[in-house]
């Protein structure tokens, strides 16, 4: 379970409670909100935040859902495709099983004592 998700819950009971408070008691000020003349509910304060969690959650998972679809659509490079193709020898200068040539031509360890 998000955050968002458990956060939005509580902002929507919190607002819930503060506008059923507001009904029931509606010569209390201790929870409004004066814009000029009127009074403002704080109760749609915590709605409108509780909505807000609510569209950070779907995002993050429609997000998470679009990253799954696009790594399950990418081709998956598997090793046999880097083999060359039979027939054709693999270029020497990428051989890395053998010991690297020495000093002078000769195969052998690199660097090694130079030879006298």
């Amino acid at each position: 379970m998000n955050y968002n998700l458990i956060a939005a819950i509580l902002w929507f009971v919190a607002g819930v409670v503060l506008m059923t408070f507001q009904a029931r008691y509606p010569d209390n000020r201790w929870f409004t909100i004066n814009l000029g003349e009127y009074g403002l509910s704080s109760g749609w304060l915590a709605l409108l935040l509780a909505m807000y969690n609510v569209a950070r959650w779907y995002s993050t998972r429609a997000a998470a859902q679009q990253r799954r679809l696009e790594a399950a659509a990418r081709p998956v490079h598997r090793p046999e495709e880097r083999v060359p193709p039979a027939g054709q020898a693999p270029d020497p200068n990428f051989d890395f099983s053998r010991p690297p040539p020495g000093p002078e031509g000769e195969r052998g360890t690199a660097g090694g004592p130079p030879p006298a």
